[in-house]
């Protein structure tokens, strides 16, 4: 199976009460994904962007594009996301090849070995609740150790918990031993509910034990939401026992409320040092902000995009110094795009003598995913994708061959030279236009007023 006439489906590697995670090969890259199809109604999904009255499909879009945004030495990146022909939103994670859940790779280290991988996992949740994220699935099998580094994976979303009893159906047994007692009587997620989380998995991890009975789900439940569980008497001793006590009190309100406190509580009681703040850890923090400032810009942008799906083109200019927000305005017209079902290819050229035809790369080795050439075609891209047989060979996929496709076969049959040459629009043997629509980024100053990005 292929999304997106983009990734390729392979073996599943987990499910959850949102979807399914698969690894994928990423057809334009050749590289290997991780990509997680959501499953569940987006109705039912909870999300920090989401407002009472906001779009739907706008909202999912720009919390996928905050998670993008996150970068951290122990939280997988998130690559890519979008909406499959159904209208399910996927998105596509950094692949973990041979990572094991913390619990399997934990089991037989030393201590103070695994307390550090909690820390690391504790690290990841603080710069996640910085950034006014909740994870919301925090469990083993989302905390993936590879030489002996941790990665928090698959967090952000969630289905909505109002009605937690309601949709109980959309959660595996598997989620619910690490949701919080609140949670089960419809209280909202909050950090206190991921610190649970990650509690329930420090005492499994330093007692060997799950802290509930598993016979059965009535009886998991029952223990969760009225079983006090006492760390010192399944052996953890002083300090350890206590941090592992507050993090599992029923009441939120008694439990820890930010994950700095517990890595100063669990370093005391282990007898560690603080951990250090790496250089990596601290650029993580200035890489995601949010979009402010560019409302104008950005309405103007829309409107003008509109217009093209209507049939009137523009070429739109966007100059500026380096650090004011072009690349960042252009990401938020693609989230636009993309939530209207708007196919959105990007080129990319730079001066450095590479030739005019880098412009048109990227997005030709997109359209070739879509549409296969003609023979006449292909000794025309042979020169500009190198890669051209990788592409044309994919499995055979379902695709709706409809408006989008019959644009992207006129833009194949345009000589790439002739885009570049020239401003007019060529008229195909059939009698349609073809629009060629240009979003241009440049570090020039131009004669313009400095309150704006735009040229017309």
């Amino acid at each position: 199976m292929i999304i997106n006439c983009r990734y390729e489906l392979h073996e599943a590697l987990g499910r959850g009460g949102m979807g399914v995670v698969y690894r994928a090969t990423d057809l334009l890259s050749g590289h290997p994904v991780a990509l997680k199809q959501v499953t569940v109604p987006t109705g039912l999904l909870a999300f920090e962007s989401r407002g009472g009255d906001a779009d739907l499909d706008f909202a999912l879009a720009q919390e996928f594009k905050a998670l993008a945004t996150i970068r951290h030495p122990h939280i997988i990146s998130v690559y890519d996301f979008g909406f499959d022909v159904q209208g399910q939103p996927y998105f596509t994670m950094e692949y973990v090849d041979g990572g094991r859940p913390i619990l399997d790779a934990g089991r037989d280290l030393a201590l103070e070995a695994r307390v550090g991988l909690i820390i690391q996992m504790l690290q990841a949740l603080v710069y996640l609740h910085r950034h006014g994220i909740l994870h919301r699935d925090v469990k083993p099998s989302n905390a993936l150790v590879l030489d002996g580094q941790l990665k928090l994976l698959d967090f952000g979303l969630s289905v909505i918990t109002s009605q937690t009893m309601e949709h109980l159906t959309h959660t595996t047994a598997g989620t619910m031993a690490y949701m919080a007692p609140e949670l089960f009587q419809g209280a909202p997620y909050s950090k206190a509910t991921d610190l649970y989380a990650a509690g329930v998995i420090a005492f499994e991890l330093f007692t060997g034990r799950f802290p509930y009975e598993q016979s059965n789900l009535a009886t998991m439940m029952r223990d969760v939401l009225g079983k006090q569980v006492e760390a010192a008497s399944y052996g953890v001793a002083g300090e350890l026992a206590d941090v592992l006590d507050r993090l599992l009190v029923k009441s939120p309100g008694g439990r820890y409320h930010e994950a700095e406190h517990v890595i100063r509580d669990l370093c005391a009681a282990a007898g560690l040092p603080l951990p250090p703040e790496t250089e990596q850890i601290r650029e993580s923090f200035l890489q995601a902000a949010k979009f402010v400032g560019r409302e104008a810009e950005m309405s103007y942008l829309v409107d003008l995009l509109k217009a093209a799906t209507a049939g009137q083109g523009s070429l739109i200019l966007i100059s500026g110094e380096s650090g004011v927000g072009k690349s960042r305005l252009l990401e938020e017209l693609r989230i636009w795009a993309l939530v209207e079902g708007i196919l959105v290819l990007r080129g990319q050229a730079v001066s450095d003598g590479r030739g005019y035809y880098q412009l048109w790369r990227d997005v030709l080795r997109s359209i070739l995913l879509y549409v296969q050439p003609g023979q006449d075609e292909l000794a025309l891209l042979q020169p500009v994708v190198p890669d051209l047989a990788r592409l044309l060979n994919p499995p055979t996929m379902e695709t709706d061959p409809t408006g989008p496709q019959r644009m992207l076969a006129l833009a194949l049959q345009a000589k790439v030279d002739e885009y570049i040459r020239r401003h007019d629009c060529e008229r195909n043997e059939n009698g349609h236009d073809l629009v060629l629509l240009l979003l241009l980024l440049t570090s020039c100053s131009l004669p313009a007023s400095r309150n704006s990005l735009l040229h017309r």
